[in-house]
């Protein structure tokens, strides 16, 4: 495992506030970019000729080639080393953003996300793999909700900003966004993060990666594609889901026999480690869809204005930040088990207002239930990121946090390809049944409208695909909200840290 640095001792005070704030800016990177790129995808869709399920691709992706590498994080990192990996991530990471910017044709698009997603998968976790070297364990709490606080500040002059962007340059802008904070990133990764120790002998296990990325790799596709495939009635949809389900069975034996297995099976002997795992999996599923969701709402039913939809969705990153700042003060002084249950339901309550919302929402409406939102991501993320890694043997450190990165990230693009699907159906389904009152027997209709008419057919036509749409909106939400309460009984399995004086663990 990768140690502290060169010196052998701790860092000052003033060195590791330098190295938090790299590490913030770093995280930042990646963080910005699925928020950005989120209020870009109603104009991509315009620009790219495609559907709310094709569009979502473009992010989904980018969490699909994430998954893809997250997992050999720890083992770059032991070969190269954590800060070399993490400039090399960064300068790699700004090259392809420049590329996705000038994208052409959806397809091209999707391919330069998905190596973004490659090759900013160790970002996060080596960042905080960094801020667990550079503070001591009982710390850990705390400085890991500080390195939220100021990762998710980020966001909240991002998301007003790339509207104004959008709006002048057109959404290859929100690329180029990125580019200040990673120089900084570099910059400060360069000065003040401490070299580490490298282990050139350790192998990967290519074979259990292989199988881990046909796990994920095919269940996305089928998330993705099902709809429009008509599910099991396709022998694609069929031999992939098989054969996905084929590569877990082989997975699991292969961690359990193999002399070197790419995730050493002792990890899941740490309680609060595989718990955790399942819980970011739902909290990545349940709460991160709305992500996507909002902006595409925004857009395509309610008609908002692209710099509109940037100052609505800021206020949610603003809960986050509300909601981090509010963990930090209470993850020592409650029981975090509690804190998540709270959270969880917060998020319920969001998306359950969410449901009820009509074409005739105003701005005000949508953006008080999304700073709940942001509290309840900010309760919940904070809460499973310290638990996980609370218990946490240092030796599995480098290959336990890229996991369980890899776990939300997949919850994440399970949930989004998810719910994008059950909102097409959704959507088809609405459609079909308000058409039936499109009629000249119906009553409603004034007699002096000619249904006949293209003109005023095409006009009827349009309205009910927009309320057809928005109902399939409200039933996605109402989902995400039945998904989120989910997470209270995973939060009550966690084994109490004990960073409460007096307190006993279990």
């Amino acid at each position: 495992m990768a140690m502290p640095g060169a010196g052998g001792g701790s860092p000052g005070r003033f060195r590791r506030g330098l190295i938090m704030a790299t590490a913030m800016a770093g995280t930042a990177v990646y963080v910005l970019d699925i928020f950005v790129v989120a209020i870009a995808l109603p104009h991509m869709q315009g620009t790219f000729s495609a559907a709310p399920d094709q569009i979502s691709w473009v992010a989904t992706a980018f969490v699909l080639g994430t998954t893809v590498m997250i997992i050999a994080s720890g083992w770059l990192s032991a070969r190269v080393g954590t800060r070399l990996l993490l400039i090399v991530s960064i300068a790699i990471f700004m090259g392809l953003s420049i590329l996705a910017a000038n994208a052409e044709t959806l397809e091209e698009e999707v391919l330069w996300r998905f190596l973004m997603g490659a090759a900013g998968a160790p970002i996060q976790p080596m960042c905080q793999v960094i801020i667990l070297n550079t503070y001591r364990r009982e710390e850990h709490g705390w400085a890991l909700a500080i390195w939220g606080l100021g990762v998710m500040s980020a966001p909240v002059i991002a998301l007003p900003l790339a509207g104004l962007i959008i709006n002048l340059v057109g959404w290859p802008g929100v690329f180029y966004m990125n580019l200040p904070v990673a120089a900084l990133a570099l910059l400060g990764t360069f000065l003040f993060v401490p070299r580490t120790r490298v282990e050139s002998r350790q192998g990967l296990d290519w074979f259990g990666l292989i199988l881990l990325i046909l796990v994920f790799g095919l269940l996305q596709f089928v998330l993705g594609r099902g709809g429009r495939l008509d599910w099991f009635d396709s022998t694609t949809i069929t031999v992939m889901v098989a054969v996905s389900a084929l590569s877990a069975y082989l997975f699991v034996v292969h961690i359990l026999t193999a002399r070197n297995p790419l995730i050493p099976p002792g990890i899941f002997r740490d309680r609060n480690f595989t718990v955790g795992l399942i819980g970011t999996f739902g909290f990545g599923s349940a709460n991160m869809m709305v992500t996507i969701l909002l902006p595409i709402m925004l857009q395509n039913q309610l008609r908002y204005p692209i710099e509109l939809i940037g100052l609505v969705m800021a206020p949610r990153t603003v809960g986050t930040l509300i909601g981090q700042w509010l963990i930090a003060v209470l993850i020592t002084r409650v029981d975090p088990r509690h804190l998540i249950a709270l959270g969880a339901i917060m998020s319920a309550t969001s998306t359950w207002i969410m449901s009820g919302w009509s074409l005739d929402v105003s701005p005000w409406q949508v953006i008080w239930p999304a700073i709940l939102h942001g509290i309840s991501g900010g309760f919940l993320w904070v809460c499973f990121n310290s638990l996980v890694v609370s218990t946490l043997d240092a030796r599995y450190r480098e290959q336990g946090v890229p996991f369980y990165y890899l776990s939300f990230n997949v919850g994440f693009s399970f949930g989004v390809a998810g719910i994008l699907a059950y909102w097409t159906i959704s959507a088809q389904a609405n459609y079909a049944i308000l058409s039936e009152h499109l009629s000249p027997f119906n009553a409603r209709i004034p007699s002096d409208w000619d249904l006949g008419d293209p003109t005023v057919a095409a006009g009827f036509a349009s309205e009910i695909e927009r309320q057809a749409g928005m109902v399939a909106f409200n039933n996605a939400f109402f989902m995400a909200s039945l998904a989120a309460l989910l997470i209270i009984p995973i939060g009550y399995m966690f084994g109490n840290p004990g960073w409460r004086k007096g307190r006993r663990r279990g």
